[in-house]
């Protein structure tokens, strides 16, 4: 993800008190269970991340990351991890990791899906949100 992607989720996502989960409501279809009952053994599963103002997929599986300490860490990027909090949400995945296909079919890393969740016109052109 770009850094102005990371940029624009954080911006359009924090707050002074406490997580916001703004996007749980889609963890209400297709099955999503709580991080709490998520299986901690290497087993890979489908995340789905709810906090800030869409959701994120990946497959990750609990294992050591950055040094010793245990996290979700991404099949595809094992550079990467993704939060162990209220806000992360997972169901079993059995097909090939490798030909994966997060429920966005791969929108999520792109500025055009950033811009449509934070309900801002998107420039194609300049690849960037406008604000209005």
């Amino acid at each position: 993800m770009n850094k102005w992607i990371s940029i624009a989720i954080l911006s359009a996502t924090m707050t002074a008190v406490g997580q916001r989960c703004e996007s749980i409501a889609a963890s209400a279809y297709g099955g999503w269970l709580p991080n709490n009952t998520a299986p901690r053994d290497g087993t890979i599963i489908e995340a789905m991340e709810t906090y800030g103002v869409a959701p994120t997929y990946a497959l990750v599986q609990w294992k050591p990351w950055g040094g010793s300490e245990l996290a979700w860490v991404h099949v595809d990027d094992p550079s990467s991890s993704t939060a162990d909090d209220k806000c992360l949400f997972w169901r079993p995945y059995k097909g090939d990791p490798k030909r994966y296909d997060d429920p966005t079919h791969g929108a999520q890393k792109s500025m055009a899906y950033w811009c449509l969740a934070m309900h801002l016109p998107y420039d194609k052109k300049r690849d960037k949100c406008v604000l209005r």
